[in-house]
């Protein structure tokens, strides 16, 4: 899936960079979730406790997919509003300290 920058809006290429990296690598991360589930030895007890946490985690993960799309379409209207990035930054359990300091300096204007 390839998208374009639309040439009548100003878009931050660093802004697009670090969002489309960040949503690379939760896909990635998702991506080894559903082979770990799709792999998982049946029959699956209802308590199982490691399937139940891949299950969790599968969820988190597209939700915080869902937030990297929404930020990407703020970058593509010129509006990123600052309570999204901080909202990301606090949902995710898959972002790592690095990332939250690029996150930060890329949308310096959040505040932090």
């Amino acid at each position: 899936m390839t998208s374009q920058k639309p040439s009548n809006i100003s878009v931050s290429e660093s802004e697009l960079n670090i969002l489309t990296e960040l949503k690379d690598y939760l896909q990635e991360m998702r991506d080894r979730i559903y082979e770990e589930i799709r792999n998982y030895l049946s029959p699956i007890p209802a308590c199982d406790v490691q399937f139940n946490h891949l299950l969790e985690e599968r969820t988190r993960l597209s939700k915080e997919l869902d937030l990297v799309d929404d930020l990407l379409v703020q970058c593509y209207t010129g509006r990123v509003k600052k309570q999204a990035v901080k909202e990301l930054i606090a949902f995710s359990n898959h972002i790592d300290d690095e990332m939250v300091a690029r996150l930060k300096v890329t949308f310096n204007q959040i505040g932090y």
